[in-house]
This record gives structure tokens, sequence and C-alpha cells, in this order.
């Protein structure tokens, strides 16, 4: 009976799990005024142009952004440096079912920051 028990409630459990765009965060917005830090439905930013780059670099887009990955800036910029038989001769232990050229090139857009600055005045860092 006990693991009847359990196994319904995990079922419960799992069904009524799921992701919201309307979290603990929405609505609660604020900026730091110190330090020109902000939150956005709890996506962290800046008022300071380069440092909100810095903080949003790392982030990924979402799925549908990524499913146009071929058309993206950076994606491009790695296309023209590094083609399919470049890709072959530098991974030749690679898993060719899963790490192809084309995967290698959706992650590259999973992520519009990576390759994709040019010409940024770093001086002033």
């Amino acid at each position: 009976m006990k693991t009847f028990t359990l196994t319904m409630i995990s079922t419960v459990a799992t069904v009524h799990g799921a992701i919201t765009t309307d979290g603990l965060w929405s609505g609660n917005d604020w900026t730091q005024a110190s330090t020109g830090y902000t939150f956005t439905n709890g996506m962290p930013g800046s008022d300071d142009a380069m440092t909100d780059r810095r903080i949003k670099a790392p982030l990924a887009c979402n799925e549908v952004e990524a499913s146009y990955y071929l058309t993206k800036d950076n994606v491009q910029r790695v296309m023209s440096i590094i083609d399919e038989n470049k890709f072959d001769d530098l991974f030749p232990l690679r898993d060719e079912g899963f790490y192809t050229y084309y995967n290698f090139l959706k992650a590259v857009g999973k992520f519009p920051a990576f390759c994709n600055e040019v010409n940024l005045d770093y001086s002033g860092l």
C-alpha cells in the first residue's frame, strides 16, 4: 500500500509541475541606483551598455531564435573561418553521429554573443 501511495503522489507532482513565464520575479523589477544593475522579470542587466553586454553575453537565446541559426551574423562569421572540411580535420576522433558541423553551428547560433563582437573598444576597461 505504501508503494502505491508514493507512486500516486509522485505522479500527481509530475502532472502539476510546469514551467511558467510569470513567476516569483514577475512584477518585482528593480534597479540598484549605486551600480546601475537592473533586474527585469528576474533577468540581470545594467543601465550601462558595456556592462549590460558583459552580463548578457553568456545567455542563450530561446529555441525559436536558435532555429534560424544559419542566418545569424555570428554563425556566418564562424562559417567563413571554419568550413565543414576544416571542422572534420580539427575533430577527427569525434562521435560523428552527434558532433557534426551543423550541430556545432547550431550551438554557435544558440549563443548570439559568441563570435559576434566586432571592433569593440576595450581601452576603457
